[in-house]
């Protein structure tokens, strides 16, 4: 029996659809996690800044705050805290968490 014209090509297209949804999911993962640790990163700096412009001695929820006082007056504040990467793909396969940091300046601080 002869395959018919119209049926050719399908298991061709069904091998290979399997692994185009499979990269196309991962790409899709990989950009996520990049969007949600660049706009991690800039969560935790704008928290350390305004503990540095405000002085403010209390630190947001999750996040830890320390002082580290500099010689000629003033301190560096270091922040860090830790941030979950959203999940849209069954494809993640490891840490689903971040942790980020970030730095400023008090110079007013004593």
């Amino acid at each position: 029996m002869k395959p018919n014209q119209s049926d050719r090509g399908t298991v061709e297209s069904a091998m290979v659809l399997i692994p185009t949804l499979l990269l196309f999911l991962a790409v899709v993962q990989i950009s996520v996690a990049v969007l949600a640790h660049s706009a991690g990163i800039n969560s935790i700096q704008g928290q350390v800044s305004r503990v540095a412009l405000l002085h403010s001695l209390q630190s947001s929820a999750g996040l830890e705050i320390e002082h580290t006082p500099l010689p000629g007056g003033g301190s560096v504040i270091s922040g860090s805290g830790q941030r979950s990467i959203p999940i849209v793909s069954p494809i993640l396969i490891g840490r689903s968490a971040l942790t980020l940091s970030g730095i400023a300046v008090d110079e007013n601080h004593n």
